[in-house]
């Protein structure tokens, strides 16, 4: 599941980032730069919908952020190599977004499942990694 989520107060950019750090080193939540997005918004990945309300909830009792969310249509992400011309393949595919996470790793989002077996059948399956874990190589 993915939401985009900004500040209400655009004053509160940096408590955002770093309340939404806390929460992905956690493992409530994985935050994603949005593709194309501007600096207080960041996009979201969940295993279930009410971890939103946790997300939100926290942030507000936490850091004093209050949350705007927006739905988006990405159906998974995937983690990527350092590979340009890996990235380069993906960022002209249909239906595919390349991006990074808040940790700056590179990330490619799909919308579709569909999406997802044309990337892997471009780039290869072993180019797209489900865990920032195997990415990094930890």
């Amino acid at each position: 599941h993915f939401m985009k989520v900004m500040t209400k107060d655009p004053f509160k950019r940096k408590q955002l980032r770093e309340g939404l750090q806390q929460l992905s080193e956690e493992g409530v939540v994985h935050v994603f730069e949005v593709p194309g997005g501007v600096g207080n918004e960041l996009l979201l990945g969940t295993v279930g919908v009410l971890q939103f309300d946790v997300v939100k909830h926290r942030m507000q009792a936490e850091y004093g952020v209050e949350l705007v969310t927006q739905a988006v249509s990405y159906h998974t992400a995937r983690w990527l190599p350092s590979d340009e011309s890996v990235m380069a393949k993906l960022e002209s595919s249909y239906s595919t977004h390349v991006t990074r996470d808040i940790d700056d790793h590179p990330i490619v989002l799909f919308e579709s499942a569909y999406a997802l077996s044309q990337a892997e059948e471009k780039v290869g399956a072993e180019n797209l990694f489900k865990f920032k874990q195997e990415h990094i190589g930890a």
